[in-house]
């Protein structure tokens, strides 16, 4: 490196470093405070983590979260959490280990995921909420029928 000299018009880079925390652990989902933590002398369990995240949202789906753990081999491993039942004490609490990531799902969350696409022979395609009971006709009456030049659509 001694014999290295930069000349005019040499150009340099550097990378970013990784961002490898040490007994950090992560909780998404229906909580109120998501984000980072520190695993230490307060936050040492699940319940303390979800405490620490000042609690469940109303809309949590607590019975069954999901824990992604990171084995020594680097290899992912996932885990059934009963939040619900740590919180209540009829489950037993679960301890962190570093690089965990607690993710708790919300009923919101999954109403959102149903939705219903109609595309071709109508005046609005595209994605909507799904209605319980709805049929396909429905959906293309709601969505201003068929086309003017389409072919007749039978049910």
């Amino acid at each position: 490196m001694s014999q290295f000299k930069l000349m005019d018009e040499d150009s340099v880079s550097v990378d970013s470093t990784l961002n490898r925390y040490q007994n950090m652990v992560e909780i998404k989902g229906a909580v109120f405070r998501p984000g980072m933590y520190h695993v230490g002398e307060n936050i040492s369990t699940v319940k303390a983590l979800v405490e620490a995240a000042a609690g469940l949202t109303e809309g949590a789906i607590s019975q069954h979260a999901v824990m992604h753990r990171m084995r020594a081999d680097r290899t992912l491993e996932v885990l059934s959490v009963d939040v619900r039942g740590i919180l209540e004490g009829t489950a037993p609490d679960v301890p962190l280990r570093n690089e965990d990531v607690l993710y708790i799902a919300s009923r919101e969350e999954k109403n959102q995921k149903q939705t219903v696409t109609i595309n071709g022979e109508v005046l609005y395609p595209g994605t909507y909420k799904y209605a319980a009971n709805e049929s396909v006709e429905d959906l293309i009456l709601c969505h201003r029928g068929r086309r003017p030049d389409s072919s007749d659509l039978q049910f």
